[in-house]
């Protein structure tokens, strides 16, 4: 399955302001914002009522052994390239246009292992993984995403995801969902 994301993001005062969703047509729709360190949801096939965004808090006690307290933790792409750790490997693959811009295109390998325990991931999807991962990443001339593509096949399924980065600098304004449009994993599962 490929899909293409969409994402705004603004930084300030040392926290993240950030809104993602997935490209028109895309085989899975997904939409996501994240504030204060918080991740909300919207993601077909999930049985989220209607007009809802699942509310993800990684700080709830309740949320903390759910797997979904992963996925706000990369929500944030400083968070997620502090999963990544300590890579196995870093490879210049070499010089590319993206999008219009000249950029660096980097390979790089890290420990499936070591990238589950950094996710907090439980053993039994841990042992699913292959023995390492690979992301590409392109950085343009001042070491800024442009670009970031990952395959991954797990248990004879691949997919594929590209995250695409432009227009730094420019205003954004990121939407929080007000709590009447939200609900909680527990309130999902009836815990």
């Amino acid at each position: 399955m490929n899909l293409t994301m969409n994402s705004e993001m603004a930084y300030a005062g040392g926290s993240v302001r950030a809104h993602v969703a997935t490209a028109p047509g895309s085989a899975q729709q997904v939409e996501a914002v994240l504030a204060d360190g918080i991740a909300y949801l919207k993601v077909a096939g999930l049985p989220i009522p209607a007009g809802k965004w699942l509310k993800i808090d990684p700080k709830d006690p309740k949320v903390a052994s759910s797997p979904f307290a992963s996925l706000a933790t990369l929500a944030d792409p400083e968070n997620a390239l502090r999963v990544i750790g300590d890579p196995e490997q870093v490879t210049l693959v070499g010089s590319e246009k993206v999008a219009g811009q000249q950029t660096d295109h980097y390979r790089v390998t890290v420990a499936s292992k070591k990238y589950a325990e950094n996710l907090h991931l439980p053993a039994e999807a841990t042992g699913m993984l292959p023995e390492t991962l690979t992301f590409d990443m392109w950085l343009d001339g001042d070491d800024r995403p442009v670009k970031m593509h990952q395959e991954l096949t797990v248990q004879g399924q691949k997919t594929s995801t590209d995250q695409l980065y432009s227009d730094y600098g420019a205003p954004v304004k990121v939407t929080v969902p007000a709590a009447a449009d939200t609900v909680t994993p527990s309130q999902l599962s009836g815990s």
